[in-house]
């Protein structure tokens, strides 16, 4: 009897897990909405279809902010989930608690491609959907008083033109209220600077999809939304790898005494402007051709193994100023990520 009982019970437990809607489980709306949006900002189209066919509302707004998962997909230049969601019937009308249209953020961030994708639906869908003017007819600017000082901070309106090949963008480039993305654990995040600190070179940045979520983060994991030389350039050159750093801290009374020690870098990346690379470990040099990453700035090379490798960069204050290096890791699917680092350039 004991058996039947349990067995009986985790036949309806599974059921109840993935025979019904959520909807229909009573499910928490409010997490829905939260999947949604995580999944549309990331482009895990599968998973948005996943939600959908469990009962989400393609329009749940998150409690905190009001975004969709249509405006998650306008922020972080997930083209193919917009269209999917767009025709999904997503409303293109909606508007966070800021008063933007996914169509809005588009513009915040400069995604001219993407606000032409929810210009053309809001065309189709007419005149009720079409939200704020066309980017090729942007909203005209009060006119400044002749006299008026010029702003310390200027207004949210992207990234300023980045055009040195080579160099990545100095600590302090990117102002208060400049849109910019940014690398996490989970990749590049776009966000609004709200404070710059040259003191350790860092920007705190508030996330664009969760505002509320502010970090401090490296100038070197700082970057323009829009594509520049840089996001390769700055990667060409001669980079050690595998370096390997232990920390020690010892206290004794008020005396703190902190002791380091590394492994020398085993391999060597050499990374070509005319678009070849060399990686030498084990005494052998494995040859081949890198790629710009698809994701934000970075280079895709390959090891012996044929293993795809993505050269990011992490230069920070103490690396730099007390070394005199700069920094990067190299990431892989699966991979233990690997050290890299190369004297400044001067």
């Amino acid at each position: 009897m004991t058996g039947q009982v349990v067995a009986g019970w985790a036949m309806t437990l599974i059921l109840g897990v993935t025979g019904l809607p959520v909807g229909a489980q009573g499910a928490d709306l409010q997490e829905l909405a939260g999947r949604m949006f995580r999944d549309a900002s990331g482009g895990s189209l599968s998973e948005l279809k996943t939600w959908l066919a469990q009962g989400a509302d393609i329009n749940d707004q998150l409690p905190g902010g009001g975004q969709t998962a249509l405006m998650g997909a306008a922020s972080n230049g997930q083209y193919g989930v917009a269209q999917f969601l767009i025709d999904r019937g997503a409303d293109l009308t909606l508007k966070d608690d800021a008063g933007r249209t996914a169509l809005d953020r588009a513009r915040l961030f400069g995604d001219r491609r993407m606000a032409a994708l929810l210009e053309a639906a809001a065309a189709r869908q007419g005149p009720a959907t079409a939200g704020t003017p066309p980017l090729k007819t942007p909203l005209p600017k009060p006119a400044a008083p002749a006299a008026a000082p010029k702003p310390a901070v200027p207004a949210a309106a992207g990234a300023r033109p980045w055009t040195d090949k080579t160099r990545w963008p100095a600590a302090g480039h990117f102002r208060v209220g400049e849109a910019v993305q940014f690398w996490t654990p989970t990749g590049w995040r776009r966000g609004v600077v709200q404070e710059v600190r040259l003191q350790d070179r860092k920007s705190l940045i508030a996330q664009h999809d969760q505002p509320t979520w502010r970090d401090d983060y490296p100038w070197g994991e700082v970057a323009h939304v829009a594509r520049s030389g840089y996001w390769t350039g700055f990667f060409v050159g001669d980079w050690r790898l595998g370096e390997v750093m232990a920390v020690n801290t010892r206290v004794a009374g008020t005396d703190v005494d902190r002791e380091s020690s590394s492994a020398a870098a085993s391999e060597a990346l050499r990374v070509n402007a005319d678009g070849t690379s060399l990686w030498k470990a084990g005494g052998k040099v494995t040859t081949g051709r890198w790629t710009p990453a698809a994701d934000g700035p970075g280079v895709v090379v390959r090891d012996a193994a044929g293993t795809a490798w993505t050269l990011r960069n992490h230069t920070n204050a103490a690396e730099q100023s007390i070394r005199g290096l700069e920094t990067a890791r190299l990431y892989a699917a699966g991979k233990m990520s690997v050290a890299a680092n190369r004297p400044v350039k001067r």
